[in-house]
């Protein structure tokens, strides 16, 4: 099966934010009868594997930097 999904306009999508508003887009779009439910899941899909990926690389970003704070090194000698 072939879906319309490119047919939709997404921003791109790098914060948090702009998952949420990609999410409301495809919402909008379903109610609007622009894509099928099928295909609007398939955006929540992607947008919430992508919403993992944005958390795991802040998560990642915010604790090198904890780990590098003038702290945290007197604490681990």
């Amino acid at each position: 099966m072939r879906c319309r999904v490119d047919r939709t306009k997404l921003a791109a999508v790098k914060t948090a934010g702009d998952v949420d508003a990609a999410l409301q887009a495809a919402l909008d779009d379903i109610a609007r009868g622009r894509i099928t439910p099928s295909e609007g899941e398939m955006i929540s899909n992607v947008s919430e594997k992508r919403r993992k990926a944005i958390e795991t690389i802040e998560l990642a970003r915010r604790l090198e930097k904890l780990e590098s704070a003038p702290e945290a090194r007197d604490k681990s000698d």
